[in-house]
C-alpha cells in the first residue's frame, strides 16, 4: 500500500512537489532516491527547498557527504554535525 501511495504521489506531483517526494524517500530510508529527488527539486526551483534544514526525514542524512554538497549547491549554511557545541 505504501509503494502504491508513493507512486500516486510521484504520478501527481513529480513536477510540482519533488521536495515532498524526496522527504518521503527519506522517511522510507532510501537516501539514493531522496538525493535524486532533491536534485530534481533544485532543477525545478521547488519552493519546498526552503524547508531543507527543518525537515526531519531529510535531516536524518545530514552526515551524508551528499547533504553537505547539496547545501553548498543551494548556498545555505550546513548545520553543525550532531553533538557539536551550539553557539
Amino acid at each position: 500500500a505504501a509503494d502504491a501511495a508513493l507512486q500516486k504521489l510521484i504520478n501527481e506531483n513529480a513536477v510540482t512537489g519533488p521536495f515532498q517526494i524526496a522527504a518521503v524517500y527519506g522517511l522510507r530510508k532510501e537516501p539514493d532516491k531522496m538525493f535524486e529527488w532533491l536534485d530534481r527539486a533544485y532543477a525545478g526551483r521547488d519552493a519546498g527547498l526552503t524547508q531543507l534544514l527543518v525537515t526531519p526525514f531529510i535531516l536524518n542524512y545530514k552526515d551524508d557527504p551528499r547533504f553537505a554538497a547539496f547545501c553548498q549547491k543551494l548556498k545555505v549554511q550546513f548545520p553543525p554535525p550532531a553533538g557539536a557545541a551550539k553557539p
